[in-house]
């Protein structure tokens, strides 16, 4: 398993990227001693030169992640030298924020463009060890929050930055110090060996800058003045601690003023921390010099910087002086230096408890048939059909496999804020090219491909409905598999012969020499009647998660009233007429409650049969299941289904089904003694009798009822499409 690192800081010339990077590989070593650290070495950003055009890319490249326009990120962020299939050989991905989750940062933007992508290519993603100053810029706030509470683990690295994070609405952050308190601590020995190769003073003062501080004489003038009270007051030689560009300019430009010694790169962090560990007293306002004095119990005398991380690192530790600012007076300064010289008592230990970013392990030996996956599905506007393609995403992104779902049109019912796979539509509005046909599909077509290629190569793809099914057919791909919902032969039995004819022209043309799944065994029996000429065929039940089902079936419901329930969309194929003929014949004084779009049509039907008092339409519901659980009876009058969601569910929450014995499905969810609750099609006066009959009954349900339909069982019939 390869980890994949960036900010990769190994290379900078700053002590605090270097020893960041180091504190964080070696933690994450000892947690996950198998897996692999690979620091990724990210492109210049481009026009260095004209500004203004690189801000212009990451102002849309922000609003495309606002806007969940995922084609319109892998633009801009290509606009940016980051390629798409940057994190492709890599599941598991850490960010280190340090120094770059700041309102100053020139690369914020493309950070986050990163993380983005990373999140919805399926990877597991940390941002870990960070300050976030993002100066209450909304837009900056609105992306973070956006994209750090789609990812996996967020920790900030003092108590500042965690309280600004969850004013923001970043939901699960956590507070972890810094890297650097991470690392092993050198012993005294090996200290004093690194600080004799430099032929140091025996005692000695260290100064370090600020990000505060420009290369101008405002500064130059700041510092001179603040190294002369130093000076002044100890008596003692300095080392300026130099490793930014600006304290370099700054140390070379103040030599000749003060003959200091000056520690520069190429000098890597652990000599600048062993010389700083080995110092009287350190004063400057570099973050992790700070850190280095503290680790070591070398007092330290904070100076400003351009965020709030030294006020949060002096927070953190609870150290008594917060930062000065860099045009102090010089008794402040000696104030400040006399509260914390050769006080031993301002230090205690901080410590990491706990670095498992990643969970408790990482899946270290993953299987060689992990599989990248594609569902395809017209929408998800609510009907069952597109029920399962949502069951089936979250259910392969379980078992560790890469998902994307795709939608020929941006419409959605269901809630998918919880979903941690990438869902992409290829148009925005319903039935955009639907009007145009086998135009139309090509169009689709075209698109789906375009956007399955932003992702990747797939090894296998799923199609759901009939209209999903014509675009894909147009697919090149070696691995299709058409997934069938509901019987089409009764479809076609339905429909006069020339409507018919056409049906079934369009059905073995599009079937013809393909990979199908049916959702019920009577399906076959169809498409064999129906003379469609398939490559393969083999029955898949829809997979349910049992456990959640009933979790959710717990929730309260605010009825004060008996009720039996349909849970099927307002559809002429569901037949509410036979179901509201029979409800005026039931005896029982009880009401009938249907989770289903208000529909003016239904209303009419309702009102034609005198049933406004005992009919309630209680709409779509995100939660059906705590209705059906509290439900007497479940009904269906259905003259044709694929393999009735419902019905299982109900099953599932321990609620009697009363169904027409309709193809296909409901045959093959209602066996042995539920058998019994089977009515003919089309015959409300059996349904009638029937749901009299259940009221007055005490109706047993068992477990292996439904034990066929469970997600685990299901799980190992695909299985079975890629180890063949």
């Amino acid at each position: 398993m390869e980890i994949a690192y960036f900010i990769n800081t190994f290379k900078s010339i700053n002590w605090g990227g270097q020893a960041t990077s180091s504190g964080i590989q070696y933690m994450l070593s000892n947690v996950y001693p198998k897996a692999k650290f690979v620091p990724l070495d990210l492109p210049d950003l481009p026009f260095k030169k004209i500004k203004l055009f690189r801000m212009y890319y990451e102002y849309r490249l922000v609003r495309s992640i606002l806007k969940d326009d995922l084609g319109k990120v892998y633009y801009y962020l290509k606009k940016m030298n980051i390629s798409s299939t940057i994190f492709d050989d890599f599941s598991h991905i850490c960010f280190n924020g340090e120094g770059a989750v700041h309102y100053r940062s020139g690369h914020i933007r493309v950070f986050m463009g990163l993380l983005y992508i990373a999140k919805k290519q399926g990877k597991t993603v940390a941002a870990v060890n960070q300050t976030i100053d993002l100066n209450d810029k909304p837009i900056l706030e609105a992306v973070l929050s956006k994209v750090y509470n789609s990812i996996d683990f967020i920790s900030v690295r003092e108590p500042i930055s965690y309280d600004y994070a969850k004013r923001i609405g970043i939901k699960n952050v956590q507070l972890i110090p810094d890297a650097v308190y991470g690392l092993p601590r050198m012993d005294k020995t090996e200290i004093e060996g690194i600080v004799n190769r430099y032929d140091l003073p025996k005692k000695y003062i260290t100064v370090t800058g600020s990000s505060i501080l420009k290369r101008d004489k405002r500064s130059l003038v700041q510092m001179r003045q603040i190294i002369s009270y130093i000076q002044d007051y100890f008596q003692m030689p300095i080392v300026f601690m130099a490793n930014a560009k600006t304290d370099i300019w700054l140390a070379h430009k103040l030599k000749k003023d003060f003959n200091f010694m000056i520690i520069e790169p190429p000098v890597k962090y652990k000599d600048a921390m062993a010389i700083i560990a080995h110092s009287k007293i350190l004063i400057g306002g570099r973050q992790h010099p700070n850190i280095f004095a503290y680790i070591y119990e070398v007092p330290y005398v904070p100076f400003s910087g351009n965020t709030f991380k030294n006020e949060g690192v002096a927070k953190l530790q609870n150290y008594p002086i917060m930062p000065l600012t860099w045009d102090v007076k010089k008794d402040s300064l000696i104030n400040a230096i006399e509260k914390v010289y050769k006080n031993k008592n301002i230090f205690t230990r901080v410590h990491i408890d706990n670095f498992k970013i990643f969970g408790e392990s990482l899946d270290l030996s993953p299987s060689i048939n992990s599989k990248r996956i594609a569902i395809v599905v017209t929408n998800l506007a609510g009907s069952g059909g597109e029920k399962v393609a949502m069951a089936q995403a979250k259910l392969f992104r379980e078992k560790g496999h890469y998902v994307v779902l795709f939608l020929l049109e941006d419409v959605r019912t269901y809630d998918t804020s919880d979903v941690d796979f990438p869902i992409v539509a290829l148009t925005k509005h319903k039935n955009t090219y639907k009007g145009l046909g086998k135009i139309g599909d090509r169009i689709y077509a075209k698109i789906l491909e375009s956007k399955m290629k932003q992702f990747g190569e797939f090894d296998i793809v799923f199609s759901n409905l009939p209209r999903a099914d014509r675009v894909v057919k147009l697919l090149n791909h070696s691995s299709k598999y058409f997934i069938i919902h509901t019987s089409y032969r009764t479809e076609i039995d339905k429909f006069k012969l020339l409507r018919a004819n056409n049906k079934l022209k369009l059905y073995r043309e599009l079937y013809h020499n393909e990979n199908i799944i049916t959702i019920s065994k009577g399906m076959i029996e169809d498409f064999n009647a129906l003379g469609i000429d398939y490559k393969s065929v083999k029955t898949i039940y829809n997979p349910f998660d049992i456990e959640e089902i009933r979790e959710k079936g717990n929730e309260e419901v605010a009825l004060d009233y008996d009720y039996v329930i349909s849970a099927s969309a307002f559809r002429k194929g569901k037949r509410y007429d036979v179901m509201l003929d029979a409800f005026k014949m039931v005896q029982k004084d009880i009401k009938l409650l249907i989770l289903a779009n208000s529909n003016p049509k239904l209303k009419e039907m309702i009102k034609e049969r005198e049933l406004e008092d005992r009919v309630v339409i209680a709409g779509f519901q995100q939660n059906p299941y705590k209705y059906i659980k509290n439900a007497r009876l479940l009904l269906l009058s259905s003259d044709r289904e694929g393999l009735p969601t419902v019905v299982i569910e109900s099953l599932i929450l321990g609620t009697p089904v009363i169904s027409t014995d309709c193809p296909t499905g409901p045959c093959e969810i209602l066996t042995a003694e539920l058998s019994h609750w089977l009515v003919p099609t089309d015959n409300s006066h059996a349904l009638a009798a029937k749901i009299d009959e259940a009221l007055a009954s005490d109706i047993c349900i068992k477990d292996e009822n439904i034990e066929k339909f469970d997600k685990e069982t299901i799980y190992h019939e695909y299985k079975t499409l890629w180890e063949k």
